[in-house]
C-alpha cells in the first residue's frame, strides 16, 4: 500500500485521510504545513515538516506519493503547490471505490474524488481537481486544473468549467455553458449561460456580486 501525505493539514486533510485509510487505498503518514510546530499531532498523524522539507523527505523514503489537501477557497495557493512539485514527487490520484467513473472519461494527476460521485462519457478532470461527496459531472464536460467541486455539484453535459474555480454546495451548471478561470459560486448557485470575468456569483441565475473570491 502506497504511503501518502498532506500539504495541509486542516479540515480537509482529515477528511482525505479518512476516505483513503477507510476505502484501504493509502497509508497516512503525516502533513506538511508552514503554519503549524513540527511534531504537532493532528487527527492522529503527525506534522512532519515544513513545504521546504518536503522534497528532501521524499528522498529520504518517508512518503510514496503527496496530496494537496488544502481548500475550499484558496484556489491559488492549491495551483502553486502543485506546481512547485509537479515532476518532482508524484502525485496521490485517490478516487473511492463508491464512484462512477466512465471508462472514457480521462481524470488528472492528484485528482481527488469523494463518495458516490459521477464522472460520465468522455468528460476530462484536469489535474488538482477536488470533487466533493454525490457531485455528478456529465457527458463531455471538462473541470479545469486546480478547481473544486463541492458536495451535490450537478455539471450537464459539454460543460467546461475554468481553473481554479470553487463550486459552492448544490450547484448546478447547464449544458454547454464554459466557466472562466478563477470563479466562485455560492451554494445553490444555477449556472444557465456562461461566466466570462472572474469574481463570485450567486443565485438563480448567476449574477456577479463582487470581484474577487
Amino acid at each position: 500500500m502506497k504511503r501518502v501525505a498532506f500539504i495541509g493539514s486542516g479540515e480537509m486533510a482529515r477528511h482525505v485521510g479518512h476516505y483513503m485509510v477507510e476505502d484501504n487505498q493509502f497509508e497516512v503518514v503525516g502533513y506538511y504545513d508552514d503554519f503549524t510546530p513540527v511534531g504537532t499531532i493532528v487527527n492522529n498523524y503527525p506534522i512532519l515538516g515544513k513545504l521546504d522539507d518536503v522534497e528532501m523527505q521524499y528522498k529520504q523514503g518517508v512518503f510514496d506519493e503527496l496530496s494537496i489537501a488544502v481548500g475550499y477557497t484558496r484556489m491559488q495557493y492549491r495551483k502553486d503547490a502543485f506546481e512547485r512539485f509537479k515532476n518532482k514527487i508524484p502525485f496521490a490520484t485517490f478516487i473511492h471505490s463508491s464512484c462512477i467513473i466512465d471508462s472514457t472519461a480521462k481524470i488528472g494527476e492528484g485528482v481527488l474524488i469523494f463518495p458516490k460521485s459521477v464522472i460520465l462519457i468522455d468528460s476530462i478532470i484536469e489535474d488538482n481537481v477536488f470533487i466533493q461527496i454525490n457531485s455528478c459531472i456529465a457527458d463531455v464536460s471538462v473541470v479545469r486544473k486546480h478547481s473544486l467541486i463541492s458536495v451535490a455539484v450537478s455539471i450537464a453535459g459539454r460543460a467546461d468549467v475554468g481553473e481554479c474555480c470553487f463550486i459552492g454546495v448544490g450547484s448546478t451548471i447547464s449544458s454547454d455553458v464554459k466557466i472562466c478561470n478563477n470563479v466562485f459560486t455560492g451554494a445553490g448557485t444555477v449556472v444557465v449561460k456562461d461566466i466570462t470575468e472572474p469574481g463570485t456569483y450567486v443565485g438563480m441565475p448567476a449574477r456577479k456580486i463582487k470581484d474577487n473570491m
